[in-house]
């Protein structure tokens, strides 16, 4: 978040444009990441991270897709 206020600080077309382009991506990848947070619980019925170990293999499709966007 400090990348957009420095973006929004600069005053410059390059930097209002970074900004909003991650305002923009910020929120896709928080809504991607809490939707895969709630479909791996609903699937599991786990909260903490230590007891999903192995998680690729009950749920491969939503791990791999977890896995892409936790790459952020």
């Amino acid at each position: 978040m400090s990348f957009i206020i420095l973006g929004i600080g600069s005053i410059s077309d390059t930097g209002l444009n970074g900004a909003v382009l991650q305002i923009i991506s910020h929120g896709f990848i928080d809504a991607a990441l809490f939707f895969l947070a709630r479909t791996s619980y609903n699937r599991l019925r786990l909260l903490y991270l230590d007891e999903m170990s192995g998680m690729a293999i009950p749920i491969p499709k939503i791990f791999t897709i977890f896995a892409i966007f936790v790459k952020k």
